[in-house]
């Protein structure tokens, strides 16, 4: 076993130096978040309650070639996020931005959907699910399309396991961009005291913390612990079954 891991296992929490946000904590025991009245739970979908085998270079090079022939990309490289290539291409002008934002959509969904039918349901999901649909929402926040999500949904039969859903599609910003987070929030007048955000990517965690919800990153996703830490998360678990037993504790549920 690895240090790092190690350390993740350690039962008591490990306070880590201060940043702008205030004291973060890497661990699997509980620390003294405010407790809230009402909760609501945010979670990623691709790797986080499924497996991803989203060939990520691959789309991005084929979004690169076909924004290429339409303008000049300015720079954009494969390094960049597929958020920077639609905020491209929403800077274009009409119509040749819709033509951009479409062309995007279309390539990644055809990653996402072939990733989709690679993926495998995680351990923990469904007990993770019914167990905090008992005392709160539970809701996705995906930088999926649709088409992907509702396809992941299906393959797994969770179709009827959240209380809302939201794909890239009906958001007005993707992940690190705290708006789709926000949306949840609004729409059950949850305040950010008594949320928390699970995934497993720099992305999820950057979006949770600027939204001022609990930021948990999730070690057996796509990321790598060193790139989830470098982002200073609330707590860094394992996976979904140390989750459920941390947010239970956190909120002091039955």
């Amino acid at each position: 076993m690895k240090q790092t891991d190690a350390a993740i296992r350690t039962i008591s929490f490990v306070k880590i130096p201060a940043m702008s946000t205030g004291i973060r904590h890497i661990l699997t025991g509980v620390s003294g978040h405010e407790i809230a009245k009402k909760h609501i739970l945010l979670l990623d979908l691709d790797g986080t309650l499924v497996t991803s085998t989203f060939r990520a270079v691959e789309a991005k090079e084929e979004v690169l070639r076909k924004l290429a022939a339409l303008s000049p990309t300015n720079g954009l490289s494969i390094k960049q996020h597929i958020r920077d290539y639609f905020l491209f291409a929403e800077r274009l002008p009409y119509p040749l931005n819709i033509k951009a934002k479409n062309e995007i959509s279309d390539v990644i969904t055809k990653y996402e959907l072939e990733s989709v039918n690679k993926s495998d349901l995680k351990p923990g999901t469904n007990e993770l699910l019914s167990y905090f649909r008992t005392f709160m929402p539970v809701c996705v926040v995906s930088n999926s399309g649709r088409k992907a999500v509702d396809t992941t949904l299906k393959r797994f039969g969770l179709e009827n396991s959240f209380d809302l859903v939201l794909s890239r599609d009906e958001v007005s910003d993707l992940k690190p961009d705290p708006a789709g987070i926000l949306q949840v929030l609004g729409k059950f007048g949850v305040s950010p005291a008594g949320a928390a955000m699970v995934g497993d990517t720099p992305m999820d965690v950057i979006a949770a913390s600027r939204a001022g919800v609990i930021s948990i990153g999730i070690t057996d996703g796509v990321a790598s612990v060193t790139d989830l830490a470098r982002e200073w998360p609330d707590y860094l678990m394992h996976d979904l079954i140390e989750t459920r037993l941390l947010l239970s504790r956190l909120w002091l549920l039955a």
